[in-house]
């Protein structure tokens, strides 16, 4: 679902939370120009507020030549965002800016004092610089307040490291400071993922608290993974945070003009309101669904390596843990394939699948399918998932996707165990075919037709 409006002060719902409306949101699908046409302004979505316009002329105003390579306009692409238009920065001299001394992103007046949150879609075309030890602001910003008119206040930014780590934060500079000897105060959040330079797009929201809130958190959460670092107040008269220009694809930090290759489908920005953990969640599930991406985060439930909805296992490779008895899950909506070795023990639950392939299929010490786990057949796959003890409860149904199966050939093994327990009734197909016929004999689950004509494989 994607809300389309975007008036301050009202809320929606989003996978059944409710959600307050941005206060300012860009949306490159607004821009009527064509694909590899240049961005010369991108204007927010109507019933923004501030009406705010992020202008390549705002940009060469900001990052000017004695500061390093002058601005240039972005394009437009149209691939990879799920049929959806994105602004494309060159990583070289392209960027766009917005507002000014007196602009109200953030609150009006002479600084803000209240929390805000910011979401962005993007896709990171190139790496940034620095490394996860340092500061956001000392690795590659491409969205946030220039250091142009700053002072006495919190900047803030997201920002991209030479291991495609992305970063986020704040940091208290003083009056007219002009490098960061005399920063203090930097808090950054930074989740795990790197090597975000993937060719995909990753939602990415931040959210940063009240000024001089007690224990108050800045959050920096990529497709799902969340990370935290708990503000500190350097200075009771400061003005809060920021309220310069606004860039967006490049940075002025330490006053040197940087780019970083990216391009954005949308922005989402909060002024006043720091969203929720939940809320992240449902902003993060909705702009996913837009954007066609995946949410590596939210199916980790925490266990360390288990970070995709695809886990591919090599020839060769294994995966898994043989400690303590562990039973490693696998969980509604991921996928387990390749031809490796799953060591230890593994629960393929509910929504799960476990793939075979023409070019091998897995091999399990102990494995348990739980009732609605699935096992998918891929077309000319003579591969036999194999397990050493294989677990199946008496009234439990795995699901057999023959799905991509072209041609009926002959009979198979799916599975073959040294130990366990299984039976026929265990395992259906999908799509239902009353011709196909599953047989238990001497360890091998064994799929073959009923009318004894050639089934399946080669």
């Amino acid at each position: 679902m994607r809300s389309s409006a975007a008036a301050s002060g009202t809320a929606y719902t989003a996978a059944g939370v409710s959600c307050p409306n941005a206060t300012v949101r860009l949306v490159a699908d607004d821009l009527a120009a064509a694909d590899g046409a240049s961005v010369s302004s991108w204007t927010a979505h109507s019933g923004s507020s501030p009406a705010t316009e992020f202008a390549l002329s705002t940009a060469q105003n900001v990052l000017t030549v004695e500061k390093g390579v002058m601005p240039t306009a972005p394009v437009i692409t149209t691939a990879g965002f799920n049929g959806h238009k994105a602004v494309s920065f060159d990583g070289v001299s392209a960027a766009l800016a917005a507002g000014g001394a007196g602009a109200t992103w953030v609150v009006s007046g002479n600084g803000s004092t209240t929390g805000f949150s910011v979401a962005m879609v993007v896709r990171f075309d190139g790496l940034g610089e620095g490394t996860s030890q340092w500061g956001w602001h000392s690795s590659r910003p491409f969205f946030g307040p220039t250091r142009s008119g700053y002072g006495n206040a919190y900047l803030w930014n997201m920002a991209l490291t030479g291991s495609g780590q992305l970063q986020g934060g704040s940091v208290w500079v003083p009056q007219n400071g002009e490098d960061k000897a005399g920063w203090k105060a930097a808090k950054t959040a930074r989740p795990v993922p790197r090597w975000l330079d993937d060719g995909r797009p990753h939602v990415v929201v931040m959210t940063l608290p009240t000024y001089n809130e007690a224990g108050g958190k800045v959050t920096l959460t990529v497709d799902g993974y969340r990370a935290e670092d708990t503000a500190s107040w350097e200075n009771a008269t400061t003005l809060g945070y920021s309220k310069t220009y606004m860039t967006l694809g490049g940075s002025d930090m330490y006053k040197t003009n940087r780019y970083t290759a990216c391009s954005v489908a949308e922005i989402r920005f909060w002024r006043g309101t720091q969203l929720t953990e939940a809320q992240v969640k449902a902003f993060s599930e909705e702009m996913a669904a837009t954007y066609g991406v995946e949410l590596d985060g939210y199916t980790t439930f925490g266990v360390s390596g288990q970070h995709s909805k695809e886990i591919a296992v090599a020839s060769g490779a294994t995966y898994g843990t043989d400690s303590n008895g562990f039973t490693l899950p696998l969980y509604a909506g991921q996928t387990l394939s390749g031809a490796g070795s799953v060591i230890g023990k593994m629960s393929a639950q509910a929504g799960s699948t476990i793939a075979l392939s023409a070019s091998g299929s897995p091999t399990f010490a102990d494995l348990t399918l739980a009732d609605g786990a699935a096992i998918k057949i891929a077309d000319d796959c003579a591969a036999t998932l194999t397990a050493t003890n294989l677990t199946v409860g008496a009234n439990d149904v795995i699901d057999v996707d023959v799905s991509a199966v072209a041609d009926a050939r002959h009979s198979v093994n799916l599975i073959s165990f040294t130990s366990g327990t299984a039976t026929a009734d265990n395992f259906r197909v999908v799509p239902a075919n009353p011709l196909y016929l599953f047989k238990v004999v001497d360890g091998k689950v064994r799929l073959s037709c009923i009318n004894g004509t050639q089934i399946l494989f080669r």
